[in-house]
């Protein structure tokens, strides 16, 4: 089987899209590389509500904060190789997958499908937002969403209080950038709440 795979002609190269895929046995060398989780969907029948079940095990986040890491990742099974495969190619990272033998004929016919889509701009059509209900809730997640930091400043009331009946007074971003991919950027948020449970 380590022959099989290793014999895939798909190598790691500076070009995009599934040619970033890199096809490789279980024991295949990964040093200096960052590891990737396996991608999964994990259903919880006991747990229901409307963001935990399912849950969805995605490298998304990391392939977007280290726009230019090399990672691997270890996707054994049919599902696990095909969404390791699908999520190297929407984020346009170079990925070593290491697969068993149930994955690997479901990894190959999905880089052969890969192969067929069309270059072009594949950037986010819409993406999911915060209403703005101008409290200090809806101002930090917005914040979050965007990449930063957040640190609070309590300036007035009890931080005991939820942040849906706080206020922000000011946003101080000391750089006075947007957070570039894979930065850390620190923005301050004064944030002023009631004083009492009437106010």
């Amino acid at each position: 089987m380590s022959i099989l795979l290793a014999a895939l002609f798909l190598l790691a190269s500076p070009q995009s899209g599934v040619e970033r895929i890199t096809v490789a046995p279980a024991d295949a060398n990964v040093a200096g590389l960052s590891k990737a989780i396996t991608p999964k969907v994990t259903f919880r029948r006991n747990v229901a509500s409307a963001t935990r079940a399912p849950w969805v095990d995605s490298n998304g986040w990391r392939y977007l904060r280290q726009p230019d890491g090399h990672f691997y990742c270890d996707a054994p099974g049919v599902a696990a190789a095909t969404l390791a495969a699908a999520e190297a190619f929407a984020y346009d990272v170079p990925v070593k997958i290491r697969t068993d033998s149930a994955g690997s004929e479901s990894l190959t016919k999905m880089l052969a499908f890969l192969r067929t889509v069309k270059e072009g701009d594949y950037s986010p059509l819409i993406n999911i937002g915060f209403v703005d209900d101008g409290s200090a809730e809806s101002v930090v997640n917005d914040l979050k969403a965007q990449g930063y930091n957040v640190v609070i400043n309590w300036l007035t009331g009890y931080n005991t209080k939820s942040l849906s009946v706080c206020r922000v007074s000011n946003i101080n971003n000391p750089g006075q950038w947007d957070p570039p991919p894979g930065t850390f950027t620190t923005v301050y948020v004064d944030v002023s709440c009631p004083n009492h449970d009437y106010d």
